[in-house]
């Protein structure tokens, strides 16, 4: 039974050992690749054309906080003028608080949703330590 243990551990560290050098190759590989594919289109496209071909949903992220700042400049403009225009557009400062909020939140969460208690307030005061000129009031950072 004790060389049955041995032997289980032993496998466990080798196997662990074996995760961590294919992850390793995993990620050389995948370098690899997206240089060998920014290397072909480069022929064609722009540095930026090509980020956003191989980074799709970066795009998709940009333009979902622009959306969700423009809103909350939408749902306030008559009380506060400076968040940005009629036309839903976020001023620049209130895009940029939105986007260290949306990072602040992927902090707070880690991999998993966090069901704490008041979570829209912890992430929207942690941003505003971090960030100390923001000259946007506490009830529009609740809605980003």
């Amino acid at each position: 039974m004790r060389k049955l243990q041995e032997r289980n551990a032993a496998l466990f560290l080798e196997t662990k050992a074996l995760k961590r050098r294919l992850t390793l190759k995993d990620k050389l590989h995948k370098k690899q690749l997206k240089q060998k594919m920014q290397n072909k289109l480069s022929q064609f496209f722009t540095s930026l054309q090509i980020k956003l071909l191989l980074n799709p949903t970066q795009k998709m992220e940009e333009e979902g906080l622009k959306y969700i700042a423009g809103y909350a400049a939408y749902r306030f403009i008559h009380k506060y003028k400076n968040l940005g225009t009629s036309t839903e557009i976020p001023s620049p400062h209130l895009y940029e608080v939105a986007k260290a909020i949306n990072i602040e939140c992927q902090i707070f969460h880690g991999t998993f949703i966090c069901k704490d208690p008041w979570i829209f307030n912890t992430v929207a005061v942690r941003t505003q330590e971090k960030i100390k000129n923001i000259k946007i009031p506490q009830k529009v950072l609740l809605c980003l």
